[in-house]
Parts: C-alpha cells; sequence; structure tokens
C-alpha cells in the first residue's frame, strides 16, 4: 500500500478514535446524534414487538443498531472473517458482528 494511502487511513482512524472517545452516542452535535434516515423510518415498525433481535456488522459506534430509548438485554459479540473474491485480486475482512435483544423502554 502507498504511504499516502496509508497516512490518510491512519489520520482517519485517529480522527474516529477521537470523536468515539469524546462524543456520547445521542447526545452531541456530530454525525452521532442519531440513526441514519432509514433506521429512524424503519424502527417504529417495531415499536409492538416485545424483544428485536439486531444484527450489527461492528462498521461503527452503533449509532444505526442501538436505538435510543431502547434496552438491550443481551449481547453477543463474535469475530468473522470473510474472504472476497474479486478478479486477480485476494481480499479479506475481518470484523466482529454483533447481535443484540432490545425492547423498547415503556
Amino acid at each position: 500500500m502507498d504511504s499516502r494511502i496509508s497516512r490518510i487511513r491512519q489520520n482517519e482512524k485517529k480522527s474516529h478514535t477521537e470523536v468515539y472517545t469524546k462524543e456520547k452516542l445521542y447526545d452531541s452535535n456530530t454525525w452521532l446524534r442519531k440513526p441514519i434516515k432509514t433506521v429512524e423510518e424503519l424502527v417504529p415498525l417495531f415499536a409492538d414487538y416485545e424483544e428485536v433481535r439486531i444484527l450489527d456488522l461492528g462498521a461503527g459506534v452503533g449509532r444505526n443498531s442501538i436505538f435510543k430509548d431502547w434496552k438491550i438485554l443481551k449481547k453477543n459479540v463474535v469475530q468473522q472473517n470473510y474472504e472476497i473474491p474479486r478478479e486477480n485480486i485476494r481480499s479479506s475482512l475481518s470484523t466482529n458482528v454483533v447481535t443484540f435483544v432490545a425492547r423498547k423502554n415503556n
């Protein structure tokens, strides 16, 4: 990997670490203040469910899978490794897959 891309990735990692450390999920003026629009539109569809199972592929702090005003009943984290087939290139992805069981607070 060339040094420019390496530098960009290091700076991005530093930036995300700072934001995730300093900002509280849903309590800031950053992009962490709420889930993406699609998730906000879907959450009300689950209001009548006693429990909801949520799969998070570990690509952030959980703002799209840990809903505000929902209680996490159970959390399971599993490390997953994936091989991504591409033409003449071997790529792999390693991520934490997080499963939540949640219930809306009354």
